[in-house]
């Protein structure tokens, strides 16, 4: 397929994701990037983890993959409605990390005005506009979104790993021994492709 000037749109399209990755070192503090990780490594109380209409995706892998890394970390799914208590439990100690990106929600300043008061530090994940849920946030990742004809996660999603990344070398051997634990504990039913005269085996 080809754009309007004769571009093959597939190259056009990963050029453009690229770009987005490549402004993350411009549009994303260091300082405050490595404060969001002392913060999620230093043994947090509670982590509460929430997203907007389609950042919340983000959140839960965010969620899910801090959760191997680190404990006590929950993704909050109604944080105003039945999972209230999540942030009704946070306290000194504790850390909200919210996604809230352009067409901002007002669930997300709620959600991160209540953590703030609750005592606990809070990290808002935005984009360059910044999120009204950024007004009193202690620390702040800007990231660019830039796309046609949706926003693009791209550079949000480098951001997510990233900063993962970035915690479990922070929290080093505990934080190794409880992904160990983690992935020796879980069991997930994977199906594999083998030779037709043997059966499909399971891993335990």
């Amino acid at each position: 397929a080809l754009g309007g000037d004769g571009t093959a749109l597939f190259p056009l399209a990963t050029a453009e994701k690229i770009a987005l990755i490549e402004t993350l070192a411009r549009s994303v503090p260091t300082s405050e990037f490595e404060r969001a990780v002392q913060v999620l490594s230093a043994k947090p109380r509670q982590v509460t983890i929430l997203g907007g209409y389609f950042s919340r995706y983000l959140a839960v892998m965010l969620a899910m993959q801090l959760d191997q890394v680190i404990a006590n970390v929950d993704f909050v799914a109604e944080p105003l409605g039945h999972d209230i208590g999540k942030l009704l439990k946070l306290s000194h100690g504790g850390v909200a990390v919210v996604l809230d990106f352009r067409r901002y929600e007002l669930v997300a300043k709620h959600a991160a005005d209540l953590a703030k008061a609750q005592g606990a530090t809070v990290i808002v994940i935005t984009d360059q506009g910044l999120s009204p849920a950024a007004e009193n946030a202690d620390i702040v990742l800007p990231v660019s979104v830039d796309g046609i004809p949706f926003d693009s996660f791209v550079g949000l999603l480098a951001l997510v790993e990233a900063l993962v990344e970035a915690v479990l070398m922070a929290t080093g051997d505990p934080g190794l021994a409880r992904m160990k634990q983690w992935e020796e504990t879980v069991q997930i039913s994977r199906a594999y492709r083998v030779s037709p005269d043997l059966p499909i085996q399971e891993e335990h």
